[in-house]
């Protein structure tokens, strides 16, 4: 068996925009009221539309930040907010399926058999 491991909200490390922490962030965050955390190693998105840019960097990336919510697809502090409708799937790598047919996923485990 394999775990897939997700993202534990208590302890992921948070970017808070007002801190000027998010003039960096690439990648897929969930933000809630200007604070963010990095999904891009437990979830892949795909997605369509996207709000126009928001630039988290440069002098007024504080400011332009300090609110920012929902899901959003950031490059380099430029982050641009995912419309619906979107998907998001678990990311699993690493999982070793040669001669296996079954799989099955329970929570965050992976089980393989034949």
């Amino acid at each position: 068996n394999k775990t897939c491991y997700g993202i534990d909200q208590e302890n992921a490390k948070k970017s808070r925009c007002i801190a000027d922490e998010c003039r960096n962030l690439t990648g897929t965050f969930n933000c809630t009221m200007g604070t963010c955390i990095n999904i891009t190693d437990a979830f892949e998105c795909v997605f369509k539309e996207t709000d126009a840019p928001l630039k988290c960097s440069g002098r007024r990336g504080k400011i332009n930040c300090i609110e920012i919510d929902g899901l959003q697809h950031c490059n380099r502090g430029t982050c641009e907010r995912i419309r619906s409708p979107y998907n998001c799937d678990r990311r699993c790598v690493d999982i070793p399926t040669r001669n296996k047919n079954v799989i099955v996923l329970s929570g965050d485990r992976v089980y393989l058999s034949q």
